[in-house]
C-alpha cells in the first residue's frame, strides 16, 4: 500500500510540516473524512502536530490509516498517533518497519482533532487519514408532476423529479428532473442516486402521454 514518491531536497524534507496530500487509497464503500495529511519529522526536539477535521456524523463506521514512509526519505521507526485523546497507535507499532498500519476507531465526534508525534530520525515520515466505511445504499424516491389523470394518462408534459438521500457519507449525485414530452404508453424513466462510498440506487418510473386531441368527424 505504499506508495514511495521521488526523493525530496535536504532543505525540503528537514522542514516540519503538515500539508494535504494526495495518497488515500480508498476501496469500495469507502469514503474520505479527514483527508490524508503528511507529517515529517525535523532535526531537533520532536514537536507534537495537530490536525482538526470533521465528520459528517457519530460513530463507529471509521478508520484510521497510516502510511509510513510516504512522502519523506525514510520510514518512522519511532510515532505516537492520537485522535480525541486517545492513542491508537504507539511506537511499539512502527519498531518492525511497518508500512501501512490501519485500526478501527472505538468512535469519532463530529469535530475530531488528529495528534501525531515523531520521534524517529530527522526526515522520516508518514501520511495518515480518517475514512469512512458505508456500504448501505442510498435512498432515492421520484415524484411525477402533474400526477395522471384517473386513466392513468397526461394530457400535457410531465417532471420526473428525485429526491435523494445517505444519511452516513452523503450524496454525490442524484439525478436532475427529467421533462417527458414525447407521445408513448407506459415510458419508463429511471433515476440514479450514488453515494460518496459509490453505492448507489435506482428509482423507476413509468409515464403514459398523450397530448393529440381527439379526431372528431360528422357525417350528413
Amino acid at each position: 500500500m505504499l506508495l514511495q514518491r521521488a526523493l525530496r531536497t535536504r532543505d525540503f524534507y528537514f522542514a516540519l510540516f503538515t500539508t494535504i496530500c494526495t495518497c488515500s487509497s480508498a476501496f469500495a464503500g469507502e469514503f474520505e473524512v479527514s483527508g490524508s495529511h503528511n507529517f515529517v519529522r525535523s532535526p531537533g526536539k520532536p514537536e507534537a502536530q495537530t490536525v482538526e477535521f470533521t465528520a459528517p456524523g457519530i460513530g463507529e463506521h471509521y478508520v484510521l490509516r497510516i502510511y509510513n514512509g510516504e512522502n519523506a526519505e525514510e520510514l518512522v521507526t519511532s510515532a505516537r498517533v492520537m485522535l480525541n485523546g486517545t492513542e491508537y497507535f504507539s511506537p511499539e507499532d512502527f519498531k518492525k518497519s511497518a508500512t501501512f498500519l490501519d485500526t478501527p476507531l472505538l468512535s469519532l465526534g463530529l469535530d475530531n482533532s488528529l495528534y501525531v508525534m515523531l520521534d524517529g530520525q530527522p526526515g522520516s515520515g508518514l501520511a495518515a487519514e480518517v475514512i469512512g466505511i458505508d456500504n448501505i445504499a442510498p435512498t432515492i424516491e421520484a415524484s411525477i408532476s402533474p400526477v395522471a389523470n384517473s386513466a392513468g394518462w397526461h394530457n400535457s408534459d410531465v417532471t420526473i423529479s428525485f429526491t435523494c438521500e445517505d444519511e452516513l457519507s452523503g450524496i454525490e449525485s442524484c439525478t436532475s428532473p427529467i421533462t417527458v414530452n414525447s407521445e408513448g404508453n407506459a415510458q419508463e424513466i429511471t433515476g440514479e442516486a450514488v453515494d460518496n462510498a459509490g453505492n448507489s440506487s435506482n428509482s423507476t418510473v413509468s409515464v403514459s402521454l398523450d397530448t393529440t386531441p381527439p379526431h372528431l368527424s360528422s357525417q350528413i
